[in-house]
């Protein structure tokens, strides 16, 4: 499979990277970071022994879950080779005991054959992600229908393929994250959110549910592979949802913060 988006043309090996290494190292971010490790931590009474967190960028989570899991094997996987670069410089202020249990390996994402099978728990934070070009080809014939289907019942007929592109391209990271993780596995979501999960509207839940593989409700017939069941959720209000503004110009986009939905793998 060939990735358009690799080497010196990937955004995040130039100027995004460095626009995304600099938010993620200011205090807003630092704060949000140590209170997703917290509560990652405290979600536990059996330490998982294999920790992936899926597009780490510059490792920062992963750096202070290596602190809290102290026999756990972490993995980070990321595109951009500027940001591992980066992740790797964050592991010389970790203690020994720390750093050595940690490996970041350079790929396109998704993949689905890498790490596969191997997790207790897998992390998607904050996606500041280009997904590959190539990546609805993993999703089945049902997956590329419904998302059509919800498509056009979301939005005008000229926003419908945008959508679409959108939620297949969800789709799949989220089946990615599936496959790195065993039967039982966890997969702690942390997403920008302006409102909590129970607050979403019918339409949007289902949109949400369907990306992130844990819907079990037929769409026009259709009814979708189902991946992961949810556990928890828990919102915080944070500035993080600056983020997302500094892309949008949106003004609804600088009041809210973080959404952390906790699933299971089935």
């Amino acid at each position: 499979m060939k990735y358009a988006k690799e080497g010196k043309d990937f955004p995040y090996n130039g100027m995004i990277a460095r626009w995304w290494f600099e938010r993620t190292c200011d205090r807003v971010h630092e704060r949000a970071y140590r209170k997703i490790a917290e509560f990652i931590r405290d979600s536990y009474t059996q330490d998982p022994k294999v920790i992936v967190d899926y597009a780490c960028g510059a490792g920062n989570l992963l750096s202070l879950l290596s602190r809290r899991f102290p026999n756990a094997k972490l993995v980070g996987l990321d595109g951009s080779e500027f940001l591992l670069r980066m992740a790797r410089q964050h592991l010389k202020a970790l203690p020994l005991a720390c750093s050595w249990r940690i490996n970041f390996i350079e790929t396109p994402l998704p993949n689905m054959d890498i790490v596969r099978g191997q997790a207790d728990l897998a992390i998607f934070c904050f996606p500041n992600m280009v997904a590959a070009s190539a990546a609805e080809q993993h999703l089945s014939r049902n997956d590329r229908n419904i998302a059509r289907c919800l498509s056009l019942a979301e939005g005008e007929d000229d926003d419908a393929p945008a959508i679409k592109s959108g939620l297949e391209q969800g789709r799949a990271i989220s089946l990615n994250l599936r496959r790195t993780l065993k039967r039982g596995g966890i997969c702690v979501r942390v997403e920008y959110a302006t409102v909590q999960r129970h607050e979403l509207s019918p339409p949007e839940l289902t949109l949400v549910s369907f990306e992130e593989g844990s819907l079990d409700a037929r769409v026009e017939g259709i009814t979708p592979r189902l991946w992961f069941r949810v556990l928890a959720s828990a919102y915080f209000r944070s500035r993080v949802l600056e983020d997302v503004y500094e892309q949008t110009a949106d003004e609804r986009d600088k009041s809210g913060g973080y959404l952390i939905t906790v699933l299971k793998a089935v």
